[in-house]
C-alpha cells in the first residue's frame, strides 16, 4: 500500500486503485498492465540466442538441447535499462521510501520499452529526527536535493564522502533477496539507509551486462565471502563502517585484506558485450559506476542520483525505447 503514497513516475509501476474481493475484509491493489519481468527477459534472451542458427549451442536448423550461455544486453540497451532503474529509484528515495527488494524479478518492462520498479511489498519509509520519513522531512538532507555528484580526477562521480540520506530504518527483519543484499545487512547492521537499494542497483547493473546474477551465495556467510572474493576486502580506511558492524566486531569471522577481481571477471565473462571494453575511457567510467554502487561502506556508496549524473549513463549513450523493446519483448 506504500506505493499509493509515491507520486506517479514513468519508471515506477502505477497503482490504479483498490478492488474489493469476495468479502469486505479483502482488498486488492490493481496495478498497470506490463509485459513481464527483466529477469524473464534475460532468461528468454538466452534461449533465443542459443537457438539462433550459427550460434554456440545451436545447430543450423535452430535446434538446441537447452538454454544457451548467459547473454547480457547490448551495451546501449543495458545503459538505458540501468538508467531507467536509477531514475525510478531516485524518485522513490526522494519520497523517503526504501524499496528493500530491488532485483530483476521486481523490474517490469512494457511493450513500449519502458522499465519500471515494481513490488513494493517490503518497502518502508525511513525514520528521521522528526519521526517517520517523508518527502518533506527528506528535503534539505536527502538524495533528491544533493545536486550534482562530486567528480573524481577521471571525470566520474566520486564515492559519497558522508551519509547522503536524512534517515534510517531499524533492522528488525530479513530484507532484500540474498543475491542482492548489501554487506551491512549481511553483517547485521542495527540500522540501515536507502544505500541498501543502491547496492542492489549495482547487482542489477551487473546482471543486465552479463545476463546472469553477479553474486550467488547459498547462505549469508557464503554470499559475504562471494562479495569479498570478487570485490576484495578493503582496509580500515576505505571501509571505516566495518568495525562498527556486529558481524565484524563479534570476532566470529576473520576477514583478511584481499584485492578485488571484478574487472578480470567482467573481461572473462562470455555474456558481456565486447563493446563494454572497446573504448578505454568509457570502460573506465563503466567500472567506476559499478564499483561505486558496489562500494562496501554504505556511507561512501554512490546513490541513485549519483548514478544518473554519471557519464556512463549519459542519455546520449542510451538506446532508444524502441531498441530496448526489441531486446526485451
Amino acid at each position: 500500500m506504500l506505493l499509493c503514497h509515491v507520486p506517479p513516475h514513468p519508471c515506477v509501476v502505477q497503482a490504479r486503485g483498490l478492488v474489493e474481493g469476495n468479502t469486505p475484509d479483502k482488498l486488492y491493489l490493481a496495478m498497470e498492465m506490463l509485459q513481464g519481468t527483466l529477469q524473464q527477459a534475460l532468461h528468454d534472451r538466452r534461449d533465443r540466442d542459443d537457438d539462433a542458427p550459427g550460434t554456440a549451442g545451436g545447430d543450423e536448423s535452430g535446434g538446441s538441447d537447452g538454454p544457451g550461455p548467459p547473454r547480457g544486453l547490448p551495451l546501449a540497451v543495458a545503459r538505458a535499462v540501468v538508467r531507467s532503474v536509477a531514475e525510478g529509484l531516485a524518485h522513490v528515495h526522494a519520497c523517503g521510501v526504501v524499496h528493500r527488494d530491488l532485483k530483476t524479478s521486481n523490474l517490469l518492462y512494457s511493450a513500449k520499452g519502458d522499465v519500471k520498479l515494481a513490488d513494493f511489498g517490503l518497502a518502508v519509509r525511513w525514520e528521521t529526527s522528526g519521526g517517520e520519513g517523508s518527502a518533506d522531512a527528506h528535503e534539505g538532507g536527502g538524495e533528491g536535493n544533493r545536486g550534482p555528484a562530486a567528480s573524481s580526477p577521471s571525470g566520474a562521480p566520486a564515492a559519497s564522502a558522508s551519509p547522503p540520506y536524512s534517515g534510517s530504518v531499524p533492522h528488525e527483519a530479513e530484507v532484500v533477496t540474498l543475491w542482492y543484499r548489501a554487506p551491512e545487512l549481511l553483517l547485521g547492521a542495527p540500522r540501515y539507509t536507502a544505500a541498501i537499494d543502491c547496492w542492489s542497483l549495482g547487482c542489477v547493473m551487473a546482471e543486465v551486462l552479463l545476463g546472469e546474477p553477479l553474486l550467488t551465495g547459498g547462505s549469508e556467510l557464503v554470499q559475504l565471502d562471494a562479495i569479498l572474493g570478487l570485490l576484495g576486502m578493503p582496509g580500515a580506511e576505505a571501509w571505516p563502517e566495518f568495525k562498527t558492524l556486529p558481524g565484524a566486531s563479534s570476532g566470529c569471522f576473520a576477514f583478511p585484506p584481499r584485492p578485488g577481481r571484478l574487472e578480470a571477471h567482467l573481461r572473462a565473462h562470455p555474456g558481456l558485450d565486447p563493446a563494454f571494453f572497446a573504448d578505454p575511457d568509457d570502460a573506465r567510467n563503466g567500472l567506476a559506476l559499478l564499483t561505486g554502487l558496489l562500494t562496501h561502506d554504505s556511507h561512501r556508496r554512490l546513490t541513485a542520483r549519483d548514478a544518473l549524473d554519471h557519464p556512463w549513463l549519459s542519455p546520449a549513450l542510451c538506446a532508444s525505447h524502441d531498441a530496448v523493446q526489441r531486446h526485451l519483448y
